[in-house]
């Protein structure tokens, strides 16, 4: 949409074949980092927990943390970049009831 709008906008940018380029560079750079981006993994990453929190799903704050903990513990084991259940039935349990294990559970500090 905006490499269509060089030849007429802005007036006084000397060519409006240059000015077009410019925006034409400009638009290509911009969606090759934004491509470039979703493709890697933090960018995935990073989509996801912003389109958990638009959703209303409640994330822990610091997640990596969380997970290392959760590994830690025996809850889940890594797989490469990728943590999974230790166990099948914990697995099971979750997609089955997800709204009984997110209630009620609340970590108490003394």
């Amino acid at each position: 949409m905006s490499t269509g709008l060089g030849p007429r906008f802005p007036p006084g940018h000397g060519s409006d074949f240059s000015f077009g380029l410019r925006v034409g560079i400009a638009n290509a750079v911009a969606v090759g980092l934004a491509f470039g981006f979703l493709r890697a993994a933090y960018g995935r990453y990073t989509v996801a927990r912003a389109w958990l929190a638009l959703r209303g799903d409640r994330l822990p704050r610091r997640l990596m943390r969380f997970l290392d903990e959760a590994h830690q513990r025996g809850v889940l084991r890594q797989n490469g970049a990728r943590y999974e259940f230790a166990h099948q039935d914990v697995q099971e349990r979750l997609a089955r009831h997800p709204a009984d294990c997110s209630e009620g559970h609340k970590r108490t500090r003394g």
